[in-house]
């Protein structure tokens, strides 16, 4: 499918200001007049995403955090080939099997503060469930 849920409201702002294409935005019903909802909706609107308003019981069951913050964007991973991705960079990380999403951050900040002002993020995510 291609697709990787995207949850909280500091991730999805992260994830509109990427190249990652959002396709589905996901909002918890009782929060879908919140400012900060509005806002990542309106961020959301140049990708014209199906936008789906969900009843709080099954945004719980939805959400993978345990105080899930009332939205989660689904977005489209990049593709991209591992030779031109080396072919064209200084630095190439590879991340594999990290127990904490947390760690993740801070080897990209690291890598990009060595040399990287251009990551490019490959099969990065995967939710805590998977």
């Amino acid at each position: 499918m291609n697709r990787v849920p995207i949850e909280g409201i500091k991730l999805a702002r992260e994830a509109l200001k990427s190249r990652l294409e959002v396709k589905e935005v996901y909002v918890a019903q009782s929060r879908l007049q919140e400012g900060y909802i509005q806002g990542v909706l309106k961020q959301a609107e140049r990708f014209s995403p199906e936008v789906v308003l969900v009843a709080d019981r099954i945004f719980k069951a939805l959400a993978d955090t345990e105080t899930p913050q009332g939205i989660v964007v689904l977005v489209k991973l990049p593709q991209f080939q591992l030779g031109d991705v080396i072919r064209h960079s200084s630095l190439v990380l590879i991340a594999h099997q990290l127990q904490d999403p947390g760690n993740l951050g801070t080897v990209i900040r690291s890598a990009e503060a060595r040399c990287s002002s251009h990551p490019e993020y490959g099969q990065l995510f995967e939710s805590k469930g998977s």
